[in-house]
């Protein structure tokens, strides 16, 4: 992810909180002037002086969050989260490849569900999807095709449905948290909508 140095400085506590999960470069007028990164102790050697395995670990946030700790965050944030299996994870803005993919997909969609009853939608639109009552999350995918739109809606103008198809396109910094955490949840939603129709 790549900061500038005001924004770093308003949100520091934040982007130390992310370079845990993912390097944070930080510029200024456009330079590269610092890289934050996670702490990682030196790998440990046996008698032999050769270097040990050790496992790799893939998600070190510090602790997980509630679904109403989650709401009170993006109550009073302008930024973008999705909330997955009790993770927060902040949305950086999408390169220039991703949203002229994403338009040319939305275009299609949209053309082709004229005069439909699905409607095509496209991120940021938060999707709220459960593995059962207690176990939440809040994803925004890239483009989806709601079938419910105007029956799912709650008193907030919230989507609480689920979508009849989901697309992500895949960023070299979502591709773990896209095709593991998110297609897992997505996944286990899809049979519930079978279920439930």
């Amino acid at each position: 992810m790549v900061v500038d140095l005001t924004d770093f400085e308003k949100n520091m506590d934040k982007y130390i909180l992310l370079s845990s999960k993912e390097e944070v470069i930080i510029t200024s007028d456009g330079i590269r002037m610092a890289r934050l990164s996670a702490y990682k102790e030196e790998r440990p050697t046996d008698d032999t002086g050769c270097i040990k395995e050790q496992a790799s670990v893939y998600n070190v946030t510090p602790r997980r969050a509630s679904y109403q700790e989650f709401l009170e965050l993006i109550e009073t944030s302008e930024e973008r989260y999705e909330y997955i299996d009790g993770q927060i994870y902040l949305l950086d803005s999408p390169g220039t490849y991703h949203q002229e993919t994403l338009g040319e997909f939305h275009g299609i969609f949209y053309n082709w569900f004229q005069g439909k009853e699905c409607r095509p939608m496209f991120a940021p639109f938060d999707i709220t999807l459960k593995r059962s009552a207690d176990d939440i999350s809040v994803v925004q995918p890239d483009l989806m095709v709601i079938y419910d739109l105007a029956e799912e809606l709650n008193e907030n103008d919230c989507y609480m449905g689920v979508p009849a198809l989901v697309a992500e396109v895949i960023s070299e910094s979502t591709r773990s948290k896209d095709l593991i955490n998110k297609f897992d949840l997505y996944m286990s939603n899809c049979g519930q909508r079978i279920l439930d129709r």
